[in-house]
């Protein structure tokens, strides 16, 4: 294949390289073959027009197990020492796989020398890469991804699978050397990694060989093995060196072996400074010779130098070297001065050493041993939360029972720590509702161990209490809540969650105390405000009248609503003065109306009190309203005649009279005749013009009404 050079601009594609985009951040040339991404090589290689600074991004998937990329010396590495890549290669998620190196020389991987302000993203890398050089210097330079990356220059989101191989320096799963302010992010390697040759120049890392200047290598993890022939090999970095280089938020799940001085589960050797922070490790950590071996941190050239070792914890089932100067944390049996710190580091308290045992003499936060950690400790999130509380939020994502993970995904707890037998929970805590300072009833709960073949002697049940704002929360832990019951407090209005994680403590078959956690459902416990009836509303009020004596009365009525969905109920009230208070309760009359009686020539006035009961209300159920007052009056009608012959002859008399009563005028009429109260006392049937009636009545007022072919006349006479 031919190439097209060209001056300096990149309009002008070398033999249509790439088939799209122009090279810019915005319209990145499209990398789709095999072919191209090895013309991307010769083109930066050879310094050609701006290649090596432009931007680039993977279309597809790429296979490179193709001749001759699969042959002899197998892939060109893209860029050098002389001629880095400069630009920005974005993998788009894709995977270039059979990637083949088996070379002499320096600065190997599917990239040679990155630099500047340089970015690799978004890809994944699987294949092998061998180098064969035989130098004792430092700088090999072997990665997965790249043997170099430095200046400013960045790994993002990338990944390597597979073998690196080098000789001795400088090899490492993504990156042999990480120079500069050059940096790693969010990237991980699952490949074995490995040097061949025994030395004191050995730098060899999960990730990174060699880390120089103010390097750094966070969010990111191992899960390969390190396979270590000389010094300085960790599941990280195999070397670091510089104030500002700085390893955190990284995790290892592989298995990291040395064979000389100087191996550690993140870090081999430290030459003069740097930071591990927020780290943990779970692999094996071993090595063939008797000097320096760490589940953090091989070795320091000094117990002075400005490095701080904190918020780590090692979970490794065992660090085991062939004799001593092992340590849980830190391998250097020396006690470290200032600047040099340990602060917050942990160890699980089964981790076994070279003499198969778990007694690492002194054990504390602050020195090389690191403090103590159960197992039930490991299965609670809240306490990864803690331990890595510096780290940025969102970095780890955490879960009961699991280990913290990044990228949004907890890590499986490995088979040395996992649990096998969890409690059983027979009855979870349930949801209640509660009026504000109300007395709660516990929360409880009830679990079991279960008994098995690999628990024959059963195992002991621990609780602790938790509460959330939210159904799905992570939960805050409640302090001294450690028994099968918990009483919620009601003192604030909202809904809290609370669960219980239940832990079991047993010993296995072969004597190893193992730990497991189950959580309960969430019971929620809501807490109402305390809500009283509201008082009725009245929309009309009964209304005053006026009544001729004993002529029936209309109702008298009142309109009401409930503004809380209550139950409305009426009691009347009668008052000898316009009051709404203080009146005589009637009897019977409790509905909206009430017939007011005629029978008393007066003024009365009526009210009506209205009652709203709400037996869904937590406060006081029921609330009154009070109508207006409503005058009655009662007056003694005025004698009308109706027809001339009845109004003018009908005479009564005497009046008042003593038993007797004569009537005149008023044939073939009826008579009644009737008390104060309206009564009828008396009634008959008057035929003739004059009539005498005896009248056994008791003395006092009466009305003689006389009614003749519809016409009424009414005389008021008294008896003495």
């Amino acid at each position: 294949m031919l190439f097209l050079c060209v001056s300096s601009t990149i309009a002008v594609k070398a033999n249509n390289f790439p088939s799209g985009g122009d090279g810019t951040a915005s319209n990145p040339f499209q990398i789709t073959t095999v072919d191209e991404l090895a013309a991307l090589a010769t083109l930066v290689n050879a310094n050609t027009a701006n290649y090596r600074s432009a931007h680039y991004i993977l279309m597809n998937d790429i296979d490179l197990d193709i001749a001759p990329h699969n042959q002899g010396a197998g892939w060109t590495t893209i860029g050098t020492g002389g001629q880095p890549f400069l630009g920005v290669f974005d993998g788009n998620g894709n995977t270039i796989s059979g990637l083949f190196i088996n070379q002499t020389g320096t600065n190997k991987g599917l990239f040679g020398v990155v630099q500047g302000n340089a970015v690799i993203r978004n890809l994944h890398v699987a294949g092998s890469v061998t180098n064969t050089q035989t130098s004792a210097g430092w700088n090999e330079c072997v990665g997965g991804i790249t043997g170099r990356l430095q200046g400013n220059a960045s790994l993002q989101n990338s990944s390597f699978s597979g073998s690196v191989t080098g000789v001795r320096t400088s090899i490492g799963g993504l990156v042999g050397l990480l120079y500069n302010t050059a940096t790693i992010t969010n990237s991980w390697s699952d490949a074995t990694v490995r040097n061949t040759t025994n030395g004191n120049q050995g730098r060899l890392g999960g990730l990174v060989g060699a880390m120089e200047g103010n390097s750094v290598v966070s969010n990111s993890f191992f899960s390969g093995t390190v396979i270590g022939a000389g010094e300085r090999t960790g599941g990280i970095a195999g070397h670091m060196n510089g104030a500002g280089t700085r390893i955190s938020n990284c995790f290892v799940t592989g298995e990291v072996r040395g064979n000389q001085w100087s191996t550690g589960g993140i870090v081999g050797f430290i030459m003069s400074a740097g930071i591990i922070e927020n780290n943990y490790v779970t692999g094996l950590i071993s090595e063939g010779s008797s000097i320096r071996l760490g589940g953090i941190l091989g070795r320091a050239s000094a117990a002075n130098l400005a490095v701080t070792i904190r918020n780590n914890i090692v979970l490794s089932p065992s660090i085991r070297g062939n004799g001593g100067n092992q340590a849980r944390i830190h391998g250097d049996p020396v006690t470290v001065n200032a600047p040099f710190t340990y602060s917050n580091n942990f160890a699980w308290d089964g981790i076994t050493n070279f003499a198969g045992n778990t007694n690492w003499g002194v054990t504390a936060a602050n020195n090389r041993n690191g403090a103590n950690i159960s197992a039930i400790e490991i299965h609670e999130a809240d306490f990864f939360e803690t331990l890595f509380a510096s780290a940025p939020a969102g970095t780890w994502t955490f879960a009961p029972g699991k280990l913290p993970g990044l990228n949004g995904e907890a890590v499986e707890m490995p088979q040395h720590l996992r649990v096998i037998i969890n409690p059983d929970i027979i009855a979870h805590p349930q949801s209640a509702t509660y009026n504000q300072n109300d007395t709660a009833s516990a929360l409880t709960i009830t679990a079991i161990f279960p008994i098995t073949t690999i628990s024959p002697n059963g195992g002991t049940l621990a609780f602790q209490w938790y509460s959330c704002t939210t159904h799905a929360g992570a939960g805050t832990r409640i302090e001294g809540a450690t028994d099968t019951s918990f009483i919620p407090p009601t003192t604030t209005v909202g809904t809290i969650y609370y669960f219980v994680r239940v832990h079991s403590l047993y010993t296995d078959l072969i004597g190893a105390t193992v730990s497991g956690v189950i959580e309960s459902n969430r019971a929620s416990i809501t807490v109402l405000p305390i809500v009283d009836a509201q008082a009725p509303n009245i929309t009309a009020h009964p209304q005053s009248a006026t009544y001729n004596h004993n002529v029936a009365a209309s109702a008298l009525t009142v309109t009401a609503t409930s503004p809380d969905g209550g139950t409305l109920t009426y009691q009347w009230y009668s008052n000898t003065v316009n009051s709404n208070t203080g009146g005589t309760r009637i009897d019977g009359a409790i509905g909206a109306s009430h017939t007011p009686s005629t029978a008393t020539v007066g003024t009365v006035y009526y009210y009506v009190v209205i009652t709203n009961t709400n037996n869904s209300v937590n406060g006081t159920r029921t609330a009154t309203s009070t109508s207006n007052t409503a005058a009655i009056t009662v007056t003694e009608p005025k004698e009308t005649g109706i027809g001339n012959t009845l109004s003018a002859n009908l005479q009564i008399f005497p009046n008042p009279f003593t038993n007797t009563v004569n009537i005149t005028g008023a044939e073939n009429s009826s008579l009644q005749v009737l008390n104060i109260l309206g009564t009828i006392v008396y009634t008959r049937q008057i035929t003739s013009t004059d009539e005498t009636i005896h009248l056994g009545i008791p003395a006092g007022a009466y009305l003689f009404r006389v009614e003749r072919d519809g016409q009424t006349r009414t005389v008021k006479v008294v008896k003495r």
